[in-house]
C-alpha cells in the first residue's frame, strides 16, 4: 500500500462545502467594511462624474421609458446584439432608479449602481471563499477585500464600463449558487432551486459579455476536483453541473454559428477589434503581460498622471484605519472560528492554485483583441483570481506564524500594502476620467445656454472647438450628447475644430435645400431635414457658445446662409430639467430648478 494521495484526497480536508458554519459577525463586518472602502476608491470623483461616452445605453433607456410599459421593460435588453442581450441591464436599472427618485436622467444613479456592484463583488467573494475553504474568517474577509481593492484596469472608475461590473456580478452569483446547490446533503427541492439559480446567473453572465466564458467553465470543474469524495454523490454533483453547463453549451453553439457558420461575423463589433498577429509567441507574451499587470499591484498607478496627493494621503490613512479596525473586530468576535482542520498549508496551496487558474483563464477572450495589452476593460475579470492569490499569500503568513498577535498582523499588512497602491491607482483613474467628463460637460452646458430647447428636426453645428478641449473624440458621442441634452426632441449635429477641420465620424452634410445624413458612421436620428433647421454656434475662448450670424457660418454650412434663422429654432429660454441634471448642475446636491418654460427668442 502507498500513502500517496490524489489531488482530490489532498484537497478534501481543505474544502468546506457541506459545513458552512461561520460567525454572522464575519458577514456584518465585511458588509460594513466594504461599504466604507468602496467610497474611498470611488466617491472622491465618482459622484460628480458623468458619461461622455457609451451613452447609447442612456439614450435607449431615455427613449424606451416614454414609449409605454412594454418598451420600458425592453430597455433591459440590448437589441443590437443577441449574444450580448443583457449588456444594457444595469444601465437601464440605473435609469429606472433615477425615475423612482424623481431625478430622471441623472448620471449619479449610474454611479450608485457602479458602487453597489463593486461592494457586492466583495461580499460574494467572502461567501464563496467561506463555502470553499476551512480558512479562518479573517482570510475569507481578506479575499473579499482583495477583490474590492483590485485596480489594474485603466477603465476603473469609468462608469461607462458598468456592464463589466455587471457581468462579474452575475458570474459570482452563479458560482455561489452552484456551491449552495452541491452543498445540500440530499437530492431535494433546495438542491434543484439553487442549481436552477446558478444556470440563470450563468445565462445572464454570458449573454452580458463573452469574456467570462473560460472562467465560467473552469470554476465548477475545479471545485468538483477538490470536493470531499466521501460525502459527495454522483447525483448531487451531476444535476447542478448539467444545469450549470446548459447555458454555456447554448452560448458556445450560438457563437460557433455566428463566427464560423456564416459571413455575418465580419460585420460584428468583435470582428472589427480582432488582432491580426496570431503567432503563439505573441499570444503568450501578451498573456504574461496581462497576468503580470494584474498581480503586480505596485505597477497599478503607472500610466496615469499623479492625482491630488492630499486626497490620496487622506484616503490611504482612512483605508489603513478601516482595515486595521475590521481585522481587529474579526479577531475579537470570530476568534473561536479559527482554522481547525490542521491542513492550513494544503488550503493555502489549493486557494493559490484556484487563484492562478482564474487569473490565467481571465484573459483568453481578450487575447484575440488587437489591443490585448491596452489594459482598458481587459483587467477587471482577473480581480477574482487576484483575490484568491493574495488571499492564499495572507493565509500562508497566517499559517507560518506561531505567535497569536503576529499571525493576525501579517495578513493585515498584506492587505494594507495592496490597499495603499489601490487607492493611488483608483483615484488617479477617477481624476483622469473626471477631467474628460468636465470637458464634455462644459461644452454641452454652453450649447444648452445658447439654445436651451429647440424645435424637432434641428441640426446643431458647433465650431471652434480646440483639439485639447475635445470631450467627444468622435462625432457619434456628440450626436448622442445632443439627444440627451434635448430629450424627446429629434435632433442631430456635428462639430468642427478651431481650424475648421470636421470631427472624426462627421456624417451630416448640406445638400441643396436639405441637410442629410451621409449614411456613414453612427446613424443619426435625422435622415433628412430642411436647410432652415440649422443652428450654428461658435465655442468662445471663455467657454461660452455664441450663435453665429449667417455671414459667419463656415463652409460647407455657409451654403445654407440664405435660409439660416437660428432664433426661430429655439423654443424655450430654459433647458429641460433632465438636461439640467446632466450637463448644467454643478453638484448632485444642487436644488432642482423650476421646470416652467418661457418662449425662446
Amino acid at each position: 500500500m502507498t500513502n500517496r494521495k490524489s489531488l482530490a484526497d489532498m484537497c478534501s480536508s481543505t474544502v468546506r462545502i457541506l459545513d458552512p458554519a461561520r460567525p454572522r459577525f464575519l458577514f456584518l463586518i465585511s458588509a460594513l467594511s466594504f461599504a466604507a472602502v468602496v467610497p474611498l476608491l470611488w466617491a472622491w470623483y465618482g459622484l460628480d462624474n458623468g458619461m461622455p461616452y457609451e451613452t447609447a445605453f442612456v439614450y435607449t433607456s431615455q427613449f424606451s421609458t416614454h414609449q409605454g410599459l412594454i418598451p420600458f421593460f425592453q430597455g433591459f435588453i440590448y437589441q443590437a446584439d443577441p449574444l450580448r442581450k443583457f449588456t444594457s441591464f444595469f444601465y437601464h436599472t440605473a435609469y429606472l432608479l433615477s425615475i423612482i427618485f424623481s431625478r430622471e436622467g441623472d448620471f449619479v444613479f449610474y454611479q450608485v449602481v457602479w458602487a453597489f456592484l463593486w461592494w457586492a463583488r466583495g461580499m460574494l467573494m467572502v461567501l464563496i471563499c467561506n463555502r470553499l475553504f476551512t480558512a479562518p474568517p479573517l482570510i475569507s474577509y481578506l479575499v473579499g477585500l482583495f477583490s474590492v481593492l483590485h485596480a489594474s484596469d485603466y477603465a476603473l472608475n469609468w462608469v461607462g464600463q458598468l456592464n463589466q461590473f455587471g457581468f462579474i456580478f452575475w458570474m459570482l452569483c452563479a458560482f455561489y449558487s452552484y456551491l449552495r446547490s452541491i452543498a445540500e446533503p440530499s437530492f431535494n427541492g433546495r438542491h434543484i432551486l439553487w442549481a436552477m439559480a446558478a444556470a440563470i446567473f450563468v445565462y445572464l453572465n454570458l449573454y452580458s459579455y463573452e469574456s467570462g466564458l473560460f472562467i465560467t467553465i473552469a470554476f465548477p470543474l475545479f471545485a468538483a476536483i477538490i470536493l470531499d469524495k466521501e460525502r459527495s454523490t454522483i447525483r448531487r454533483l451531476v444535476v447542478p453541473l448539467v444545469l450549470y453547463m446548459f447555458p454555456v453549451a447554448l452560448f458556445v453553439s450560438q457563437n460557433l454559428v455566428r463566427y464560423f457558420g456564416s459571413r455575418q461575423w465580419e460585420q460584428t463589433y468583435q470582428a472589427g477589434v480582432m488582432r491580426s498577429d496570431w503567432q503563439p509567441s505573441a499570444l503568450v507574451s501578451d498573456l504574461l503581460f496581462d497576468i503580470g499587470r494584474s498581480l503586480e499591484f505596485w505597477t497599478w498607478p503607472a500610466g496615469f498622471p499623479e492625482g491630488d496627493m492630499q486626497k490620496i494621503l487622506i484616503a490611504q490613512a482612512v483605508l489603513v484605519v478601516l482595515i486595521c479596525a475590521s481585522v481587529a473586530l474579526i479577531v475579537m468576535l470570530c476568534k473561536g472560528f479559527a482554522d481547525q482542520s490542521g491542513n492550513g498549508w494544503r488550503a493555502v496551496t489549493v486557494m493559490g492554485a484556484l487563484g492562478l487558474v482564474l487569473v490565467v483563464f481571465s484573459f483568453p477572450a481578450y487575447l484575440v483583441l488587437r489591443d490585448a495589452r491596452g489594459l482598458w476593460r481587459t483587467q477587471f475579470l482577473s480581480g477574482i483570481g487576484f483575490a484568491f492569490c493574495y488571499g492564499a499569500l495572507a493565509f500562508a503568513f497566517y499559517s507560518a506564524m506561531r505567535r497569536t498577535a503576529v499571525r493576525w498582523i501579517a495578513p493585515a499588512l498584506v492587505a494594507v500594502t495592496v490597499g495603499l497602491f489601490s487607492v493611488d491607482a483608483s483615484m488617479a483613474r477617477g481624476a483622469a476620467h473626471l477631467m474628460v467628463w468636465e470637458k464634455h460637460k462644459q461644452i454641452m452646458a454652453a450649447i444648452l445656454r445658447a439654445a436651451p430647447r429647440v424645435a424637432p428636426g434641428t441640426v446643431i453645428v458647433l465650431t471652434g472647438l480646440p483639439h485639447q478641449l475635445d470631450g467627444f473624440g468622435d462625432n457619434m458621442w456628440y450626436d448622442l450628447a445632443l439627444r440627451l441634452a434635448y430629450p424627446g426632441t429629434l435632433v442631430a449635429g456635428v462639430y468642427m475644430f478651431d481650424q475648421g477641420m470636421p470631427a472624426p465620424g462627421t456624417n451630416l452634410t448640406p445638400d441643396n435645400d436639405n441637410i442629410r445624413w451621409t449614411r456613414t458612421g453612427f446613424p443619426t436620428e435625422i435622415a433628412s431635414t430642411p436647410a432652415g433647421s440649422l443652428i450654428a454656434m461658435h465655442l468662445q475662448k471663455d467657454g461660452s457658445a455664441q450663435l453665429l450670424r449667417a455671414a459667419e457660418i463656415p463652409p460647407p454650412w455657409s451654403s445654407l446662409a440664405e435660409v439660416y434663422s437660428p432664433e426661430a429654432r429655439i423654443t424655450c429660454s430654459k433647458p429641460d430639467p433632465i438636461a439640467w441634471r446632466r450637463y448644467i448642475r454643478n453638484s448632485w446636491l444642487d436644488p432642482e430648478p423650476s421646470a416652467r418654460c418661457t418662449p425662446g427668442p
